[in-house]
């Protein structure tokens, strides 16, 4: 191999290395992106995550304040039930007393 030759030959493998340096600059620069793009997504469900805990939340205490509205609806519903007993047994007394008297 002469020396032209050896030149030719270096600059043909100077030019495929800096091809290939090219291209795996632009799969960094591509994957850098997409890194960047993955992040800002992470932090959005993140912040997604977040805001549904604090809807969660409140859910729960919503549930508990129906299920003690519920608690004393049917509370009251079984003091009404026990008021109009008694007074159909009053009234069913009253009406005994007379049919007697």
């Amino acid at each position: 191999m002469t020396y032209i030759e050896f030149r030719i030959w270096m600059a043909r493998k100077y030019i495929k290395i800096q091809e290939i340096i090219e291209t795996q600059y632009k799969e960094l620069k591509e994957s850098r992106k997409m890194i960047k793009e993955l992040k800002d997504e992470i932090a959005i469900l993140r912040k997604n995550k977040t805001e549904l805990q604090k809807l969660r939340d409140q859910l729960q205490k919503f549930h508990n304040i129906v299920r003690g509205i519920n608690s004393r609806t049917d509370q009251a519903e079984e003091r009404i039930s026990k008021s109009e007993d008694q007074i159909l047994n009053q009234l069913s007394n009253t009406k005994r007393e007379k049919y007697y008297f």
